[in-house]
């Protein structure tokens, strides 16, 4: 470099120093340029870019909002972050072969294989230390023309274009994968008709995300625990679940100018999990939930699922976030993040709740609420100790809640559990110690996700046949009613038969777990012989042997939609007299030989109420105490355990 060029150099930084100390730059740009070290001088180039023209006052505003909020930004680049690339390739084959195939253990795979991805050969890059100013112009220029141009825009205000609309990323996903230029060209044509007709951000939402639905996705979890994936890897390789739907769709949405967020609930207060989904900020100042290949806006979405809190990510630090009002304070790992806010009056009528706390020590500063996760108490919101209380507000109704307080990076218990009823009364589920009950118990969790499975069998039918092609087939029973339950039919008709199957009906993939046919000579063991139906299954561990197998987590699932059907060449004619079958479950039935311990909360923990191993298909504890919150657990298999009480002899679960 020449010494003209080392001056003008100088001059050019000195310039740009001096802009950028004048009073009219936020506090928080400017800290956050101090934070970027030598990079600094590329930051401020985008700054200079927007402060010659008046015209350009907005975009310098934009550019103020997108340093200003840098801080903590971050992504991965490496060879193992790389390595799990081949994750994408090795589950889009194998979907191809078997569509209904749980890929799911690929990823536990490649986490054995290769360790976490954000360990190893990994550098973690910086925002404001990497970030282009180039890229950031691009970013700026492109987000801004769209607002500004796009019929769907108008009732967007600055503020509003700055949380969904302007920003470069998600969360810690590479952002140079985020090409809004490439992204736009993509899509916007797709959006011509709804500019004629003067369509608004529903119906350039609807119109995105209906594309997106076209052509395979590739549905697995296996993602949840590696930094998100960038834009082009999701919209070439399409593989993930709730968190790429929502992510797929924030991308091209924001892409083509139509204002959409990410909401999510941390934990939901009646399974394991949480759950995220997208947001429209529609013209009448509603936010219309949906989820990018999913639902549409303005269909129902999970609008069964009891939400105990919901927050919005935003890209802006939120100043009166936990994360950054704590100081020292060790808090949770949900609340070290200052991205998001409390929109849960935006879902439902939320109620204030005071807990008068117990045992507080001198350095419980804050206490948690928290939700049951089958295994543990998961904190989603948290309160200020004032005076030995605390207040959570707007919490989620008929839904039982654990205060807590958060020591050593533990959850302590603050107060007994309680339940929330829709009338907002706080009922304390503390048993009674003078009243003891016997509790039967049938299941260890509430029939939740298999549900959709369990109820094809009904319609279903039981035939026997002396013809392998059914053709001169006798309908020996027809479910009418859906059961979790093995349930046992007793068949009375004197013919004989050599062929037996389970006949599905219309819209079930032939799912069942299991099926036993008795001959009359022998009520005890079930017939057996050569497994015979259609071929054709949705995976390799579905086939028609499951559904004899004696395993009652496996199921049959054929490739046939309408009336696949399943059975059993017995060699032989014979008369049968009992038939025993089980739909499609989830395991959590009493299982005789399992062993199984009983526990009630009390005095801020679980309390063993007596532990025996099943000898039928259900459990009897006798003097329990009575009125309080209950858990099952099994000790031989299985993992998901829930809450419950005990009333009028049943298990009610929460």
């Amino acid at each position: 470099m020449t010494v003209t060029k080392h001056i003008q150099s100088a001059l050019t930084i000195l310039s740009l120093t001096s802009l950028l100390s004048c009073n009219d730059t936020p506090e928080n740009v400017q800290l956050a340029l101090a934070q970027a070290g030598e990079h600094r001088t590329e930051l401020e180039r985008v700054i200079e870019h927007y402060s010659h023209d008046a015209a350009d006052s907005l975009k310098l505003k934009a550019a103020y909002f997108l340093i200003g909020n840098m801080e903590g930004y971050h992504y991965y680049q490496g060879e193992t972050l790389d390595r799990y690339h081949d994750f994408f390739d090795t589950a889009i084959a194998l979907h191809t072969k078997w569509p209904g195939m749980d890929i799911n253990p690929l990823g536990d795979s490649l986490r054995d294989v290769y360790g976490p991805a954000t360990t190893g050969n990994v550098k973690i890059l910086p925002d404001l230390q990497t970030i282009r100013g180039e890229y950031l112009i691009n970013n700026i220029d492109h987000a801004y023309k769209a607002w500004q141009e796009q019929p769907w825009c108008k009732h967007v205000t600055f503020d509003q274009f700055c949380e969904f609309i302007l920003p470069y990323r998600i969360e810690n996903e590479d952002p140079y994968a985020f090409d809004r230029n490439t992204i736009y060209d993509q899509f916007d044509t797709l959006l011509n008709p709804v500019r004629r007709n003067g369509g608004g951000a529903m119906a350039a939402c609807l119109t995105i995300n209906q594309e997106l639905k076209k052509g395979m996705w590739v549905f697995t979890n296996a993602l949840e625990s590696l930094p998100h994936f960038g834009a082009k890897t999701i919209l070439e390789k399409r593989v993930g679940v709730c968190r790429e739907y929502a992510d797929l769709a924030l991308y091209t949405m924001r892409a083509t100018g139509i204002p959409v967020a990410i909401d999510f609930t941390p934990q939901w207060p009646f399974r394991s999990l949480g759950h995220s989904w997208n947001v429209l900020l529609a013209e009448n100042g509603k936010k219309i939930m949906f989820l990018g290949i999913e639902s549409d806006p303005g269909q129902p979405h999970k609008a069964d699922h009891k939400k105990a809190k919901v927050y919005r990510n935003t890209f802006a630090i939120q100043p009166q976030s936990l994360a950054k009002t704590a100081g020292d304070t060790d808090i949770p790992p949900l609340f070290r993040n200052a991205r998001f806010i409390d929109v849960s009056d935006e879902y439902f009528e939320g109620k204030d709740v005071e807990i008068e706390l117990d045992n507080v020590e001198e350095q419980d500063t804050y206490a948690y609420i928290c939700v049951f996760d089958n295994r543990n108490w998961v904190p989603i919101h948290w309160g200020k100790i004032t005076d030995g209380k605390v207040v959570f507000t707007k919490m989620g109704r008929d839904i039982v809640y654990l205060p807590a307080y958060y020591r050593k990076g533990k959850i302590v218990p603050a107060a007994s559990p309680f339940l929330l009823t829709n009338e907002g009364e706080v009922k304390t589920l503390d048993v009674s110690p003078g009243e003891r009950q016997q509790m039967t118990l049938l299941r260890k969790f509430p029939i939740l996700t298999i549900r959709e499975r369990m109820v094809r069998v009904a319609g279903g039918k039981f035939q026997g046949a002396n013809r392998p092609d059914f053709k001169d087939s006798t309908t020996l029973f027809t479910i009418s009613r859906p059961d979790i339950f093995y349930q046992t039919v007793d068949i009375s008709t004197e013919k004989k038969f050599r062929y037996l199957r389970y006949l599905a009906p219309r819209k079930s993939n032939g799912n069942i777990a299991e099926i036993e046919f008795y001959s009359a000579t022998d009520s005890l063991h079930p017939l057996k012989g050569e497994i015979i139906g259609d071929a054709e299954v949705c995976g390799p561990a579905n086939g028609r042997e499951t559904a004899m197998d004696g395993d009652v987590l496996t199921f049959y699932d054929a490739r046939k939609i309408d009336n696949a059907w399943v059975g059993i060449d017995i060699g032989a004619a014979r008369r049968i007299n009992k038939i025993r079958y089980l739909a499609t479950n989830d395991g959590n039935n009493i299982v005789p030989g399992d062993d199984y311990e009983l526990f009630y909360f009390k005095d801020k923990g679980w309390r063993s109420a007596g532990r025996q191993v099943a000898t039928d298909y259900a459990l009897i504890f006798d003097r329990v105490p009575s009125g309080g919150l209950y858990l099952l657990r099994n000790y031989t298999e299985g993992k998901e355990e829930r809450i419950f009480t005990y009333k009028n002899g049943q298990q009610v679960w929460w």
